[in-house]
């Protein structure tokens, strides 16, 4: 479901990436942007261009909403099939991607081959200056109406057919004398996996003064602004932390501080589900507890869902192995002295720190088993000092070992 941004909560600023074309402008979206109290990264900060983006660069999935840039020097180039496929993970694991008329008419041109998916937009002719007129409630026109006509300067892509999405505003050229019966599309929104786009027909960046958006147009700045609040508007990251490692019947603290919420939402709630046993909601990340009904060796799942303040949440898992704990021998009782052929008895207590562990006790003299069980009673022949030990085995291989003193 397309949220409008009436429903949103009011802007607290956006994680924005711009993938930088290289074009003299970039510079003034960027002040548009960070005027709006949005913190801008751009792609030449880690040193490369649209051409040359990989995705791996960074952790792209640290930001809320991506804008991608394909005009001035990149519009003849392609983005490596890495970048490509980074940017589509992203919008399939939540994130917001920013796209303009550039986008659509270089994929038209076979640029960009695999990006099809995110780019609704596609068209030949491009118009120069017009207007542009929201739809009513759209995701996008926070403070505009369907009645309201506004103008800008510089080239849009025209067409009325999109390949998919929910058009958000219409566009007319300048010389149209019905403006208000335009079919010709200006901006569409769309979900993508657990993200969601939006593509402006206007050109974006250009070579020529004649198609370059004017990013600093009040207008057109605000439409940015409200197009970044609304894409930044995705789940949480869960950040289960981990592999996690240690010995059944440990004290466990599993921490999912490294979760964030998207946008302008806070994350309320942290559950924990580990190896269907262990479960724990709470407004804190951390949860602890101990292991003693864990049977190890094992590996468990562990699962993370984070929920934030708007009901949006996300699900990740780590893992938690466990390694056997050893049995323990709590008491041993043994006599000091014994008569020659009389019986005596040897006790002996055993615990162990997994609940589910059962083990075997052995009754040893000169490395020699003489009787089984926690209880025995034993005779000897000849009188002497005798060394007797006991040896439990659990059923994991786990030995524990005392000697009657």
């Amino acid at each position: 479901m397309l949220l409008t941004l009436a429903l949103l909560p009011a802007a607290l600023g956006a994680n924005v990436f711009i993938i930088d074309d290289g074009d003299a402008d970039v510079g003034s979206l960027v002040s548009t942007l960070e005027d709006g109290g949005n913190e801008v990264t751009l792609s030449t900060t880690y040193g490369v261009h649209e051409w040359e983006f990989t995705g791996g660069e960074l952790a792209l999935d640290s930001m809320d909403v991506v804008v991608w840039l394909d005009g001035g020097l990149a519009a003849p180039l392609n983005m490596p099939a890495a970048g490509q496929e980074a940017l589509e993970g992203f919008v399939n694991d939540g994130g917001g991607i920013l796209l303009f008329g550039q986008n659509g008419q270089n994929y038209l041109a076979g640029r960009h081959a695999s990006m099809g998916p995110l780019i609704p937009i596609r068209a030949w002719p491009i118009y120069t200056g017009g207007d542009i007129r929201c739809i009513a409630d759209s995701v996008v026109c926070d403070g505009y109406d369907s009645e309201t006509l506004t103008p800008f300067d510089g080239g849009h892509l025209s067409t009325a057919d999109t390949a998919f999405g929910t058009t958000a505003a219409h566009f007319s050229a300048w010389w149209d004398t019905s403006p208000e019966d335009s079919p010709l599309v200006s901006a569409v929104a769309y979900e993508r996996g657990l993200g969601h786009g939006l593509q402006w027909g206007l050109w974006g960046n250009s070579t020529s003064d004649f198609y370059q958006t004017d990013w600093g147009n009040p207008d057109i700045a605000q439409l940015m602004l409200n197009s970044v609040r609304w894409l930044a508007q995705g789940p949480p990251r869960a950040d289960p932390g981990g592999p996690y490692e240690g010995v059944a019947g440990d004290t466990f603290t599993v921490d999912a501080s490294g979760s964030s919420a998207r946008g302008d939402a806070s994350l309320v709630s942290f559950a924990w589900d580990v190896g269907g046993v262990y479960a724990a909601t709470d407004s804190e990340p951390e949860f602890t507890f101990t292991s003693d009904l864990l049977d190890g060796p094992s590996t468990h799942e562990v699962y993370l869902t984070v929920t934030d303040d708007d009901g949006r949440s996300s699900v990740m898992s780590t893992s938690l192995f466990v390694t056997n704990a050893n049995p323990v021998v709590d008491a041993i009782a043994c006599p000091t002295t014994v008569d020659e052929g009389a019986f005596a008895a040897f006790d002996v207590e055993v615990s162990d720190p997994e609940v589910d562990d059962t083990w075997t006790v052995e009754w040893r003299i000169a490395g020699e088993t003489v009787g089984s069980g926690a209880s025995v009673e034993m005779s000897f022949v000849d009188d002497g000092l005798v060394g007797v030990s006991v040896r439990v085995t659990d059923d994991d291989g786990g030995v524990a070992e005392a000697i009657c003193e």
